[in-house]
């Protein structure tokens, strides 16, 4: 069935008088010429001329603009397009748009040669050059458009900035990374050089440097302070988003730092051990040992710091109802419980005074086992606290993970 209407065609009978009408009608806009009118009508006038058609001869219909094949522009020995077609407009097929250096190297003759090598298209951030992230990155939070600053709360911006300060420090060439203080002497930039002494390639893991990681924790605190949680806002980028940020890099940094100081350590000792360790060199490895107790002891102290900013921030609302916080503290609980355990089981009698230095006894004994009860407790405690958090996200409706479920159950 067509689309449109079909044209209306009179009949054989009929053709004759609009013929003879249609003469008429264009001999009366001749105004100049008179004896073409009075033949015009003595020709109408003559009887008989409507009872004898005529018969054999086709009259020439004119072009009829209201026709919508005539309006559509589409001619009817052609198909009709598909749909939607006529009630929108026929599209053209999508032509693959060819790059300009494609299409000028095209030309005969040619107008440009491109290079062999193709051009990095990547941006800095994921070619590795930092520092030119960083001076871009600068610039655009500079600008201004229409006299307004951009909002770093949009789109995920935020991130880029903390990601970028991350890296202050980093060796682009080299991958080295400034020192870890307060993990032993040891320059965390030789762990690198040590590759193929241990199980796990350390070159592989995001290097970030201290520096990076205290100038990301103060850019937080920054954006905290300046776009806080409000009542009439609540949807908006504000605290409630960049605190979860804040804690994850802050445990992130204490693990790191540890991990890599106790990689170095295991690594020494494991070379210690392939040379055939002799009489003498059985001290050097309960030195090695104690060591590891030592950077252990070192990053339970500084995860206690963010236990109590978290406890702080979770007595009041709207953060004591977040599922990403209550889970983020009791996973907290769940790590200072294990490194209380490290410090109950540790052998270093240096951790004795440390942790019991309020204690006295007559004998060392005495000390090391008071130390291990404390550290006990400490770590049931904590265990408890990961349980009573979980429970509230249940309770919220947050659906645990099996293994989760299985601990609060236990």
């Amino acid at each position: 069935m067509s689309t449109f209407v079909p044209v209306y065609r009179p009949t054989t009978n009929q053709q004759s008088f609009l013929a003879r009408r249609q003469k008429l009608e264009s001999r009366k806009r001749k105004r100049g010429d008179i004896s073409s009118d009075d033949e015009g009508t003595s020709s109408l006038e003559s009887p008989g001329a409507d009872a004898a058609p005529r018969t054999g001869t086709t009259a020439i219909h004119p072009v009829n603009r209201t026709d919508p094949y005539y309006v559509a522009g589409h001619p009817r020995e052609d198909q009709l397009p598909p749909p939607p077609f006529p009630h929108a407009a026929v599209k053209e097929p999508h032509r693959p748009k060819i790059p300009i250096d494609e299409e000028l190297a095209a030309l005969n003759p040619p107008l440009y040669v491109p290079s062999a090598k193709p051009e990095d298209r990547s941006t800095c951030m994921l070619r590795g050059d930092w520092q030119r992230a960083s001076r871009a990155w600068a610039i655009l939070v500079r600008a201004e458009i229409a006299g307004r600053g951009i909002d770093i709360r949009r789109n995920g911006r935020w991130s880029i900035g903390a990601e970028l300060l991350m890296r202050r420090g980093v060796n682009q060439s080299t991958g080295e990374i400034a020192q870890a203080p307060g993990f032993g002497d040891h320059n965390s930039s030789s762990v690198h050089s040590e590759q193929g002494h241990g199980d796990e390639d350390f070159t592989a893991r995001p290097q970030f440097s201290d520096e990076g990681f205290k100038l990301a924790r103060e850019y937080y605190e920054r954006l905290i302070l300046q776009y806080p949680h409000t009542v009439q806002h609540p949807h908006i980028v504000n605290a409630t988003v960049f605190y979860p940020a804040l804690f994850n890099i802050w445990i992130y940094e204490v693990q790191d730092r540890s991990k890599r100081a106790r990689e170095l350590a295991s690594t020494e000792q494991a070379s210690y051990e392939n040379e055939g360790a002799s009489a003498s060199d059985r001290s050097s490895n309960a030195d090695r040992n104690a060591q590891i107790s030592s950077i252990r002891a070192n990053e339970l102290e500084e995860a206690l710091p963010i236990a109590q900013r978290m406890d702080e921030l979770l007595l009041g609302p709207p953060y004591d109802t977040m599922p990403s916080l209550l889970q983020l503290r009791a996973m907290v609980a769940l790590w200072l419980s294990d490194l209380h355990s490290d410090m109950a089981t540790s052998p270093s009698s240096s951790l004795d005074t440390s942790f019991d230095s309020d204690v006295t006894s007559p004998n060392g004994a005495g000390v090391r086992g008071l130390r291990i009860e404390r550290q006990q407790a400490l770590a049931e405690s904590e265990q408890q606290r990961a349980r009573d958090l979980f429970n509230r996200l249940a309770a919220s409706g947050v659906e645990l993970p099996a293994q989760v479920a299985d601990f609060v159950t236990e």
